[in-house]
């Protein structure tokens, strides 16, 4: 029958076993939490970075307490929206979708998403607006969500906007804007203003639609 006294340094050796195996969970999943944040933080910078057509100078936003610089990257091979501070710090990413077919946007009806350096021009409720998406099933009510965030593209009606369709982000199906689920474009609502920069970047396909050589 074990003594008292080796039954307290069995304890003891427990508890410390138990101390070790804490500390080195703790330490493996603070290390893999800073491993996913640098790479969200590399794939976010090679992504903005994939493009010489556009100016990376971001817009100065007024907001409440001061200065602040905001801009959305759009990347097209990703499916992402992403918001990004002046120190290039994510705010904010949400999935997106884009529209059907690939390349930079030339016409009116291409079904094409423009590419390049743009910025929000009008913040628009557009909760009563209807659409017909010419799948047969006519004008649907609230079509593109709460709201609306029009970009000064030349080719007027292209926004960034949520949608009746949450199951399509990550898809090519839009007539040419950018698409969010509602809960998402309710909460970018909350930070976005008239006149910040918006930059779309083409993925590979795109590029190649474009005729560039790659």
């Amino acid at each position: 029958m074990p003594s008292g006294k080796n039954v307290e340094r069995s304890d003891d050796s427990n508890a410390v076993i138990k101390h070790i195996l804490f500390l080195f969970l703790f330490i493996a999943l603070g290390s893999t939490f800073s491993s996913c944040k640098s790479e969200c933080k590399e794939v976010i910078k090679d992504t903005a970075n994939d493009t010489v057509m556009v100016d990376t100078t971001p817009i100065k936003v007024e907001k409440e307490g001061g200065q602040d610089t905001l801009r959305i990257i759009v990347s097209k091979g990703d499916y992402t929206l992403t918001v990004l501070n002046q120190h290039d710090e994510v705010v904010a990413c949400y999935p997106c979708a884009v529209a059907k077919n690939y390349g930079n946007k030339m016409a009116e009806g291409d079904n094409r998403t423009p590419e390049g350096t743009f910025h929000i021009k009008a913040i628009d409720d557009c909760s009563s607006w209807p659409h017909d998406f010419g799948d047969g099933k006519g004008y649907i009510l609230n079509a593109y969500g709460p709201y609306f965030f029009r970009i000064n593209s030349r080719f007027g009606h292209i926004g960034i906007h949520g949608t009746h369709q949450p199951e399509s982000m990550g898809t090519r199906c839009t007539e040419g804007c950018i698409r969010l689920r509602n809960e998402d474009i309710l909460e970018l609502h909350k930070i976005i203003e008239v006149g910040m920069e918006v930059k779309i970047i083409p993925s590979k396909l795109d590029r190649k639609a474009n005729g560039e050589n790659l």
